[in-house]
């Protein structure tokens, strides 16, 4: 019994701590050369999804050092797309769309556990 109530607290633990909030996207260069300027275009279709978020929401984009990076929408609102200034060769850069939450400390504890990948070339 006592092993039972661990494992369901430990269960209850790890659930708490999904972040819903946040989505990774993972851009990967599989080119012959280091990419320079490459935009980026994520399906709307597939933040949405991944964040439970609508249109009306905001987002904030990070790049890997934490900063806001500014995007903007394709003329339909289909799609996000945003400018990695480099992508090295054989190598992949993770970018964080967050659902209206920009500080690191808030996100800190929680596993960000939906990803998006996105190839460059």
């Amino acid at each position: 019994m006592k092993h039972l109530v661990i494992i369901l607290c430990l269960a209850l633990a790890c659930v708490s701590c999904q972040n819903t909030d946040t989505v990774n996207i993972l851009i990967s260069n599989v080119g012959t050369a280091d990419c320079h300027n490459a935009t980026v275009t994520v399906p709307m279709s597939e933040v949405m999804q991944r964040l439970n978020t609508t249109p009306a929401d905001t987002l904030i984009l990070l790049n890997e050092r934490n900063t806001a990076v500014e995007y903007s929408y394709t003329p339909d609102r289909e799609a996000i797309t945003f400018t990695v200034p480099i992508v090295k060769f054989r190598s992949q850069k993770n970018y964080t769309l967050n659902k209206g939450n920009k500080r690191l400390r808030d996100n800190l504890l929680r596993f960000r556990t939906a990803n998006i990948t996105v190839t460059v070339q």
